[in-house]
Formats: structure tokens, sequence, C-alpha cells
């Protein structure tokens, strides 16, 4: 976790498992930002359950992926 100013507060996570792991323990995350393509996982099954578990927050999907075929 990485404070930023006193009402800002960033969580990392490593792996799909770990962020449905963080938002059980930290949950009302104001914005949730996600890669394709984290290990442990699929990208958009990931998303899936993320606003399955939390409809209200919005969700930024990333990719550091150069291929098009990717997306």
């Amino acid at each position: 976790m990485h404070d930023l100013d006193d009402d800002v507060t960033v969580c990392e996570a490593q792996d799909c498992s770990q962020v449905l792991r963080i938002m059980e323990e930290q949950p009302g995350f104001n914005l949730i930002l996600l890669d394709l393509f984290m290990s442990g996982g699929n990208g958009f099954e990931l998303l899936s359950t993320v606003c399955n578990r939390c409809p209200e927050t919005p969700v930024v999907m990333l990719s550091g992926s150069t291929n098009p075929a990717d997306m």
C-alpha cells in the first residue's frame, strides 16, 4: 500500500487471487485498475468477478501489450 495523500491509498496485487483477497479485506474502493494480462487468471473473468462484487465501483482495464490481437 502507498499513501499518496491523507485520503488516498493505493493497494497493489501481484495476481488475480490477491486482487480478490484485497477486495474482501478492504472493501469500499473508489476506483479499481486491472491489468488485462495479470498472472494467475484471465483478465476478463477477473473483470466480471470484480464488477459482480462491486457493481458501483468504476473499473479501468489496462494492458502493456503492444499486440493488437491481445485486445
